[in-house]
């Protein structure tokens, strides 16, 4: 049977929570075939890795994975998630939830009924711990986390949407966007680093290309073989091009165009370090 559903927890230094999490999900009424729970660990510092191998051996069923994802952030530990996930419905959660015990079901289920949705999300109800405040109310509750937007499913309201917290999302719809979204307005903007990474039919679909220099030979060729007028000479002009300079070509840039960009000011505090300076300077 298929993964039909890939589980992201994006976790940091939440060993003390991580085992509830993965056990809440562990314990589903849906077949542990039918899912896959991925552990991105983003640079925690405590034991999170030895929780979870320690979880792992008294649970060995099911598709539970650990991976670490060195970039800090939620954005990075979410998008590597994705990029290692069996799925195309990709869920988020908390490191600190425990789903309730239909929780897969229910998701498989909306996604079988539902065919034409492209994400959707669902309740997410604060545990107290030791008790709720008595001074707590609903007015100040989302503060905690509390999301209970109704009692039934339907759709979002105009300026509602899901918590990352308890999010569901198709795959799919960005390659959509790329394809069908200039037809209804929406339109799709694609920054990364690693081009390789990105799917085909997003690259070949944008419209406009901004590259910095790239030096990977392997992101280079993934450029040269999807872009169809991509030449070997703007892949020279890419290698040697220095900080401030990118090369610009597509509709709106008939003619590619190897430009200089003002560099920011203030410049933000990101300079590679000169090793042998620092080096020399610790040795002093």
């Amino acid at each position: 049977m298929s993964i039909q559903l890939s589980i992201i927890i994006c976790s940091y230094n939440r060993a003390s929570f991580i085992g509830d999490a993965l056990s809440g999900l562990y314990h589903q009424t849906s077949e542990l075939e039918n899912f896959e729970v991925l552990v991105v660990d983003n640079n925690s510092t405590d034991n999170t890795a030895e929780v979870f191998r320690q979880w792992r051996i008294l649970h060995s069923l099911g598709n539970f994975n650990y991976l670490t994802e060195e970039k800090q952030g939620a954005s990075f530990a979410r998008n590597s998630g994705a990029k290692h996930s069996n799925s195309n419905w990709l869920c988020f959660v908390d490191d600190d939830a425990i789903a309730s015990k239909t929780y897969v079901e229910n998701i498989l289920k909306h996604i079988q009924q539902h065919p034409n949705i492209v994400g959707f999300g669902g309740r997410i109800i604060p545990r107290y711990i030791p008790a709720k405040p008595e001074w707590m109310s609903y007015h100040v509750s989302s503060l905690v986390g509390n999301f209970d937007y109704s009692p039934i499913a339907g759709p979002f309201k105009n300026g509602k949407y899901p918590l990352e917290s308890n999010m569901i999302v198709s795959k799919n719809i960005f390659e959509k966007i790329a394809r069908e979204g200039r037809k209804y307005s929406i339109y799709l903007v694609v920054s990364s680093q690693r081009p390789s990474e990105l799917s085909s039919t997003v690259l070949s679909q944008c419209g406009n290309y901004i590259i910095h220099r790239i030096q990977n030979e392997y992101d280079m060729n993934y450029i040269y073989s999807v872009l169809p007028y991509f030449s070997s000479d703007y892949i020279m002009k890419i290698k040697q091009s220095i900080p401030g300079e990118a090369l610009i070509f597509g509709n709106c840039v008939p003619i590619p165009t190897h430009l200089k960009i003002h560099l920011a000011n203030p410049s933000p505090d990101s300079e590679n370090c000169v090793i042998n300076y620092e080096w020399y300077s610790k040795k002093k």
